[in-house]
């Protein structure tokens, strides 16, 4: 999906797509569960996704892979999915401490561009808190951008259920329920402008 998603742009940023009254400074790019990963990975890769959306994306995805025992672990996802990622990945199974890297690194690379994480929190395979967590370790990157205000009123977990929390270019929301794209999200997605600082 992410390289996918660069391609879309590219034609998103042609003429013929501006004739017909689109605007790639009003493009998002959202995944759910696999493609919460793939969303995250693109925005990382491709500056030009102004707001990138993981929606209970989970390991790999938003969560903390140091996490380990939290969720689903960088073993089970890599016995489960040995497709999704590189050999090297199954280095780290059982072995999350050695990680040169963890995924707050990842949503980081979204900067200055809105990283909006999205938790469910009945989905404990995704570990929500995880992911939380790791939103807040984006916010240093960002706070290189004058960007650092996460929009929670703390960090003690967990923030409100089926509240939308938003700062300059960061935003989170933990809603009830479990693992899935619903209504509720897609409310917070599409009610709020999430173009704007």
């Amino acid at each position: 999906m992410g390289l996918g998603a660069s391609r879309a742009m590219d034609y998103l940023q042609t003429a013929d797509a501006a004739s017909m009254g689109i605007a790639p400074s009003k493009v998002a790019v959202l995944g759910h569960s696999r493609g919460g990963k793939a969303a995250l990975w693109a925005g990382a890769q491709d500056p030009r996704f102004p707001v990138v959306i993981s929606n209970n994306s989970g390991s790999t995805g938003a969560k903390l892979a140091r996490r380990d025992s939290s969720g689903e672990s960088i073993s089970a996802i890599n016995s489960q999915f040995p497709h999704w990622f590189p050999e090297t990945y199954k280095r780290f199974s059982g072995n999350a401490s050695a990680l040169p890297v963890d995924q707050n690194e990842l949503l980081a690379l979204i900067a200055p561009g809105r990283v909006v994480v999205a938790s469910a929190a009945d989905d404990g395979n995704a570990d929500p808190q995880g992911e939380f967590l790791s939103y807040l370790g984006a916010a240093r990157v960002y706070a290189l951008y004058g960007l650092g205000d996460t929009g929670l009123p703390s960090t003690s977990w967990p923030p409100t259920a089926g509240k939308s929390f938003r700062g300059p270019s960061m935003s989170y929301h933990l809603r009830s329920g479990g693992h899935g794209l619903e209504d509720a999200d897609w409310d917070i997605y599409l009610g709020t402008d999430l173009f704007e600082r």
